[in-house]
C-alpha cells in the first residue's frame, strides 16, 4: 500500500510542472497510467480494493475514505492492463504563469535537468533523491493546447526498477472551487 501511494505521489508531482504560461488556470482532470514495474502490480490491486470499496454503504465507504486521507477526487482504474490513476488538480493563475519547465525546477523529491524546448515541447533529465522515491529517468512534456497536455516519463529506480509514466491532462472548469 506505501508503494501505491507512491504512485500518487508521482502523479500529483508530475501533473505540477506543465502549469506554465501557456494552459489555463482551473480545475484540471489528470490521468497517470503506470507499466513496467512491481509498481504496476501494486496499483492493480489498489484498484481492485477501490472497486471494492463502490460496492460498501455509503457510510462505511465515507469512513474508509476518510481513514485514506480523503482520497476524494482519486479514482484508480486498470485500463488496458495498466493501473491509471485520475486526479484533479487545481492550477491556480499564478502557478499557470510560473513559466514553462525549467532547468532545476523541483516538484516534490524530483529536480529537471537538461531542459530542452522546442516549440510546445519540452523534454529532460529527471532526477530524484528523496525519502518518497529515488531515481533518475527522461521525461517530454507537450502542450496540445491552453487547455489539453500530454507527458511521458521513462524512470530507474534502484529498488522499483523500470517505470513508464503516461500522463493527459485536461482543463474541467475555469475555477477550483
Amino acid at each position: 500500500m506505501k508503494k501505491a501511494f507512491l504512485l500518487l505521489s508521482l502523479a500529483a508531482m508530475f501533473s505540477s510542472p506543465l502549469a506554465a504560461q501557456e494552459i489555463d488556470p482551473g480545475l484540471w482532470r489528470v490521468n497517470t497510467t503506470v507499466t513496467g514495474n512491481e509498481m504496476g502490480q501494486q496499483m492493480r490491486a489498489m484498484s481492485q480494493a477501490m472497486q471494492m470499496l463502490e460496492n460498501q454503504s455509503p457510510e462505511v465507504r465515507r469512513m474508509i475514505e476518510q481513514q485514506m486521507g480523503g482520497m476524494l477526487g482519486i479514482d484508480i482504474q486498470t485500463r488496458d492492463g495498466a493501473p491509471t490513476v485520475s486526479m484533479n488538480v487545481c492550477i491556480s493563475p499564478e502557478d499557470a504563469k510560473s513559466g514553462p519547465i525549467q532547468n532545476g525546477r523541483t516538484d516534490g523529491d524530483c529536480t529537471y535537468q537538461d531542459v530542452k524546448q522546442q516549440g510546445n515541447r519540452w523534454s529532460g533529465t529527471l532526477v530524484c533523491d528523496g525519502d518518497g522515491f529515488q531515481g533518475t529517468g527522461q521525461f517530454t512534456a507537450t502542450i496540445h493546447s491552453k487547455q489539453h497536455y500530454t507527458s511521458q516519463a521513462t524512470l530507474q529506480s534502484p529498488k522499483m526498477g523500470t517505470m513508464e509514466l503516461a500522463m493527459e491532462g485536461r482543463l474541467q472548469a475555469p475555477a477550483c472551487g
